[in-house]
């Protein structure tokens, strides 16, 4: 399978097996790898899943909750039961921590929120820690807390 050449960049075929041929629509024609190109970096990539194991997937789903995350739980064949959310075109996870070596912990993620006040406040109430307090960013609103497991979270409200 060869790769294509898009705008200069080359394309793993793989990706997108499908692609490479000029699609219409009322509107004329696309080129359907535009759909997913980042316009800076000009990378067909984006993140699917994350996964963070944690030592109480009870305890970790219930906090990533005060967020809005909606989890259920699953497990794959003789794997662990854990927590899955689809959060848009993502999957996050949470998986038990078997050992020191399974860990996740410093891990750092963000999320966009509406209203960051009341998210950093439903994160404490859950037993986070904050470790910077809320303040205006060129992102807009942010802080950071950290997880009852020693993932920081930061929080961010857009401008």
């Amino acid at each position: 399978m060869h790769d294509w050449m898009h705008e200069g960049k080359r394309v793993p075929k793989c990706l997108f097996p499908s692609f490479g041929k000029r699609s219409t629509f009322s509107g004329g024609s696309i080129d359907p790898l535009n759909l997913f190109f980042d316009e800076k970096s000009m990378s067909p990539t984006s993140i699917n899943l994350l996964v963070l194991r944690v030592c109480d997937i009870n305890k970790g789903a219930d906090f990533y909750s005060a967020l809005g995350i909606e989890f259920t739980k699953h497990s794959h064949g003789k794997g662990p039961e854990h927590y899955a959310a689809e959060m848009g075109n993502m999957v996050f996870e949470l998986y038990p921590q078997t050992s020191d070596v399974s860990s996740t912990k410093y891990t750092r993620i963000g999320f966009k929120v509406v209203n960051a006040t009341d998210a950093i406040k439903a994160l404490v109430a859950k037993g986070g820690k904050i470790v910077s307090e809320l303040k205006e960013s060129p992102w807009g609103l942010r802080a950071v807390v950290d997880d009852p497991f020693g993932h920081r979270i930061e929080i961010t409200e857009p401008k």
